[in-house]
């Protein structure tokens, strides 16, 4: 006759169960292991997300020096040429100042009072066109007003010669002029330039200076 082991009561089995959690710990029982040593850890399992955020903090190294500068690479290839630009104007002995076309330089005349005073101007360009003694004016640096083709200072209208006296001292202007030909040409200039021509009062230094602009009508 085969017996069979008494089966437990129910009270019996709670019982049992019990201890067996008791016996196992708290981590047991909230359903956790506690890991103690790294041989329990299979290497390469653990993530990042596994850490606390302190943990992860602490990862970050400080920034390293930086680097040696890399080797330059090849210069790229030559661009192509451009394209060819305008060609430049062509002065020769017979070129005169175009129409409308402006040019201006510096004067200065010195020397002592009791006398006169002169200098000469060359134009670089000749003008192609005389300019009427209507439309040529000597403006002394104590002016208030400019006269009419002279707008403004280093300016001249179409048409138009403006001699604009920088300073002066111990000088009264007298006349501009030009000898043109064998020919004196009274207060215009001529096709290549003018003379400026002063009075002087005192015995002292005496002096005048400033810049021409001329515009071909």
């Amino acid at each position: 006759m085969r017996l069979r082991p008494p089966t437990p009561s129910r009270s019996m089995a709670v019982a049992m169960a019990a201890l067996v959690v008791a016996a196992a710990g708290p981590a047991a029982a909230a359903g956790h292991f506690l890991i103690t040593s790294s041989s329990q850890i299979k290497n390469g399992t653990i993530q990042v997300t596994d850490l606390s955020k302190k943990a992860r903090t602490t990862l970050k190294g400080a920034q390293g020096p930086r680097g040696v500068a890399g080797v330059a690479g090849p210069a790229g290839p030559q661009g192509s040429t451009g394209p060819q630009g305008p060609a430049g104007a062509s002065f020769t002995a017979d070129t005169t100042l175009a129409s409308g076309k402006t040019e201006t330089g510096q004067y200065a005349t010195w020397g002592i009072g009791g006398g006169y005073l002169g200098t000469s101007v060359d134009f670089r360009i000749p003008l192609g066109a005389d300019i009427p003694a209507a439309n040529v004016h000597y403006v002394p640096y104590t002016a208030s007003t400019l006269p009419t083709g002279c707008p403004a200072r280093g300016q001249a209208s179409p048409g138009y010669l403006c001699v604009y006296e920088q300073n002066a001292g111990g000088t009264n202007f007298a006349e501009l002029y030009a000898s043109e030909n064998g020919t004196v040409k009274n207060n215009v200039p001529g096709r290549d330039g003018f003379q400026l021509y002063y009075n002087t009062t005192g015995t002292s230094g005496a002096w005048a200076y400033g810049q021409w602009v001329v515009t071909e009508p």
